[in-house]
């Protein structure tokens, strides 16, 4: 494998010296990562499910949905849930103090 011209044995060790690395301009670096990058790093990603198959959305939709449910059985019967709203208090009674007297 060539990168810029040089083996990619020959070009890691002159990279592994700090002397060269500092010479090196921004465009350098960044045709040499898009020349290793093609033999290094992953073309695309590829999920798959159980065998090798596509993955199930609807199966790990009920799951999570079942599970969520199981949990939030648990925190109610132990009480810890939101606790329930408190009926609103009624309004206190206001009086008109003798600013608000007929005169």
């Amino acid at each position: 494998m060539e990168i810029c011209g040089l083996a990619a044995d020959e070009m890691l060790l002159r990279l592994q010296d700090l002397e060269v690395r500092r010479k090196l301009t921004v465009d350098e670096l960044r045709l040499i990562l898009k020349e290793a990058g093609a033999f290094v790093l992953p073309k695309k990603y590829e999920h798959a499910g159980p065998e090798g198959g596509p993955i199930p959305i609807e199966a790990v939709q009920k799951t999570a949905r079942e599970s969520l449910h199981r949990r939030l059985q648990v925190v109610h019967e132990l009480g810890l849930g939101r606790p329930a709203k408190p009926a609103p208090e009624p309004p206190a009674p206001t009086t008109h103090g003798s600013t608000h007297a007929a005169l």
